[in-house]
């Protein structure tokens, strides 16, 4: 939770209200989609649902540490990118 805590700050002084809607939308994208891909690509090879929550459950620090992490990587990447720190034409 301190990366949407961090996240929060970060949008409040953007001072834009688009630009921060926007934000956190993808945030919340990316913190719900994780979970739903792996249970639903667990449930499709046929695990039974009650073992992929169970799963899930028992797992939740690694995932949450691993999409916390990649959330960040990609924030930062398109905090760069519209700040212009890094053009288009230099990727």
């Amino acid at each position: 939770m301190p990366t949407y805590y961090a996240q929060l700050s970060w949008v409040a002084l953007a001072g834009s209200p688009w630009y921060g809607a926007l934000v956190v939308g993808l945030y919340g994208l990316g913190r719900v989609l994780p979970p739903i891909v792996l249970g639903g690509m667990l449930i499709i090879g046929g695990a039974s649902r009650r073992s992929v929550s169970a799963n899930l459950v028992a797992a939740r620090v690694p995932i949450e540490a691993v999409s916390s992490h990649l959330i960040l990587a990609i924030g930062v990447f398109v905090i760069v990118l519209f700040v212009g720190f890094i053009e288009l034409g230099q990727i």
